[in-house]
């Protein structure tokens, strides 16, 4: 479990990041010209700091995810220490 735990938390935190980069981008689409739709998706949809704070968060979720869950394919292998060394 330990070795798969880094796996699956990259991928849920790669995913709702994903999540909420699609999802703004998509509110004024989704909410088209219709003014039924709640006040929250209205601020959303409309407001664009609340967009720009969305996307950014999303991005912060990205640079989570790639820098504390990497997965393996990702990481960078060690190198083996050098076998002919002279000194100390």
């Amino acid at each position: 479990m330990s070795t798969r735990l880094p796996s699956i938390l990259f991928t849920i935190t790669f995913g709702l990041a994903v999540f909420m980069a699609a999802t703004v981008v998509a509110a004024p689409y989704v909410l088209g010209d219709g003014a039924d739709a709640s006040n929250m998706l209205l601020l959303f949809a409309r407001d664009m700091t609340v967009r720009r704070t969305a996307f950014f968060s999303s991005v912060g979720l990205l640079a989570t995810a790639f820098i504390f869950f990497r997965p393996t394919i990702l990481k960078k292998k060690k190198k083996a220490p050098a076998v002919n060394m002279t000194g100390a």
